[in-house]
């Protein structure tokens, strides 16, 4: 959503993988009067929070798959607990991690 309202944000996101990132399709009554006041104080208003090259103010962006929040859980870790190649510890230091294709 994030893309299709600010296409200048594309190379800021991805468009594949388990987590959908949106912003607001409108902003509420408070948050714009709020985003007024800050550009009427000369700050910048800011379209995207990705964008490393500015600073200011804005909205923010959600992980909101389905009405519902997404976290790292529910978007990935709940589809493969059950692999038998799936491996959890706690409090380890990891010093180098290993990706082997099948």
């Amino acid at each position: 959503q994030i893309i299709l309202n600010y296409p200048s944000s594309a190379k800021y996101h991805g468009t594949e993988g388990e987590i959908e990132v949106a912003g607001l399709d409108r902003l509420n009554f408070d948050t714009a009067k709020i985003l007024e006041a800050f550009s009427e104080l000369g700050f910048n208003v800011v379209e995207d929070r990705n964008n490393p090259e500015r600073i200011g103010a804005g909205h923010l962006s959600f992980t909101i798959k389905e009405g519902k929040r997404q976290s790292t859980v529910t978007a990935m870790l709940d589809k493969v607990a059950k692999q038998d190649n799936l491996f959890v510890v706690t409090n380890a230091l990891v010093t180098k991690v290993l990706i082997q294709n099948e």
